[in-house]
């Protein structure tokens, strides 16, 4: 029973994370089938390295030699593979080949941990051996062992990666998440390296368990910001940000999908949806690094340039019809640039939305598309 209550008050943090995240998954697994199977495994994995300690812990002071080696084996094992789930759910597009190939650290980690059970080889990873008084068994750590923290490093270099990638992305809110996670997970692995010469510290699996909560609080948060069709800023995000980058913005770009009602009516609303994701992702690959880019309504786009030239406007511009001319789709762009910073926003925002409406007049003069009447 002693060992019981060791583990309910060693790790009563760690389960009342797992009860939340697993209600959580299973109430969310029918829309988002991905992340709720990663934070499932991942508490999964993080509770039986929590049972593999507390039996490491009884075998050790029963002389079980042989379970003590397996359930320290577990726990080196484990612990990266909880940072590579991590990864998997920070992750959401990598694909089924970028997945095996940031698995292959785990592999090689797994076979140095195996030297473990090789006579002749088990010194240069780990070995328990008795105590003096032969009443207990003694952890003797290898250099080996570093292996598990090192395949937990790379894999924190690649969650950083991934941050940086959502920076670029302009997902501030998601990248800062994955970075405070990740600064979580990389001082439990540093204290749990070089404070565990003993095997009995355990930092890495409930500091993954409840980061991986706070990771999916911060993801959650992100959703409410963002269309879940083009992965693009929402409308109430625009209004956020007008409000918080106020004088700033030097500039507007609006664009409406031209034909989308004969889209939807001859080739079914996929077939539409595809078009205006195929138009918010031209307008990711061409935007300039201040750029802010929303989806306000079904077809309707609108761009914030923040201290950007007019000349980029422009060039912005260009790049997106250049590109769009190599799609089946058609927009219809509007701008206004304020280079008198006396201008309002709202004057800014009718300047380009009347660009705009001018181009759509001329498209549907020379189009056979049916135009949208909104009565």
């Amino acid at each position: 029973m002693s060992y019981v209550f060791d583990y309910i008050v060693r790790y009563f943090i760690l389960l009342c994370a797992a009860s939340v995240i697993y209600v959580i998954s299973i109430q969310r697994f029918k829309t988002n089938k991905k992340m709720s199977i990663c934070m499932i495994l991942i508490v999964s994995a993080t509770l039986f390295l929590s049972v593999a300690n507390i039996i490491e812990d009884f075998s050790k002071d029963n002389c079980l030699p042989v379970l003590a080696t397996i359930t320290s084996w577990i726990g080196y094992t484990i612990r990266p593979t909880l940072v590579f789930l991590f990864i998997i759910l920070c992750g959401t597009k990598l694909t089924k080949k970028q997945t095996l190939l940031t698995a292959i650290p785990l592999v090689i980690n797994l076979i140095i941990l195996s030297g473990a059970f090789i006579p002749g080889i088990k010194t240069y990873v780990y070995r328990l051996v008795y105590s003096e008084d032969s009443t207990h068994l003694n952890f003797l750590g290898g250099p080996l062992r570093y292996s598990s923290h090192v395949t937990a490093f790379i894999y924190l270099v690649w969650i950083i990666y991934l941050s940086i990638a959502k920076l670029r992305a302009k997902h501030f809110f998601h990248a800062v998440g994955s970075l405070v996670c990740a600064l979580f997970i990389i001082l439990a692995v540093v204290f749990e390296t070089f404070l565990n010469d003993h095997a009995d510290v355990y930092l890495i699996n409930s500091t993954v368990a409840v980061t991986a909560l706070e990771y999916y609080i911060f993801l959650y948060t992100e959703q409410t910001q963002v269309d879940s069709l083009t992965g693009l800023f929402n409308r109430e995000t625009l209004f956020l940000d007008i409000e918080r980058m106020g004088r700033s913005v030097t500039g507007i770009i609006e664009f409406d999908m031209n034909g989308l009602k004969y889209l939807n009516d001859n080739f079914g609303h996929t077939e539409g949806d595809r078009g205006i994701k195929t138009i918010a992702d031209i307008a990711k690959k061409v935007a300039k690094k201040d750029m802010y880019i929303y989806r306000v309504g079904g077809d309707e786009f609108a761009v914030l340039a923040v201290n950007t030239s007019e000349e980029d406007i422009k060039e912005a511009i260009a790049q997106f019809n250049e590109e769009l001319s190599k799609t089946p789709y058609y927009c219809s762009v509007g701008y206004a640039y304020r280079g008198n910073r006396e201008m309002s926003f709202n004057e800014l925002n009718k300047e380009a939305e009347k660009q705009m409406y001018k181009a759509k007049d001329e498209f549907y003069k020379n189009s056979p598309f049916e135009r949208r009447v909104i009565k």
